[in-house]
């Protein structure tokens, strides 16, 4: 068999390099939980900011565009109701002047000084 010290002298040798390894692996996994971790809180918050502001800016774009959709079903009320509008106006400034121009006629045809005038004239 083999001699009992050199066996425990080959077990204190890789004893210290086993153990130097496993220290070394465990630093370098808790090392990277931790920076995960970390990195997964600094993401976190940094996007749960723009995640809200993704969801609100959304929910307003959808008002903003029914609003949008409602307004322009009466925009084209309201240009339809000002052009009937408008029309009527006309019509109304034609009556007007139509009636203007008859009333000048009359005026004229009836006043004693033009028929004295027409009658000197005659």
């Amino acid at each position: 068999m083999t001699d009992p010290n050199s066996l425990y002298g080959e077990l204190r040798y890789w004893l210290v390099w086993v153990s130097a390894f496993g220290v070394v692996i465990k630093a370098y996994l808790t090392g990277k939980r931790g920076v995960q971790e970390f990195v997964d809180k600094l993401l976190n918050n940094h996007l749960a900011g723009i995640e809200s502001a993704t969801v609100s800016t959304e929910k307003e774009t959808k008002t903003t565009n029914s609003l949008l959709k409602d307004s322009s079903g009466k925009l084209e009320m309201i240009q339809n109701t000002l052009a009937d509008h408008h029309d009527k106006n006309l019509q109304v400034w034609a009556a007007v002047t139509e009636n203007l121009a008859v009333l000048r006629e009359r005026t004229h045809a009836c006043s004693p000084s033009r028929s004295k005038r027409s009658a000197k004239r005659k």
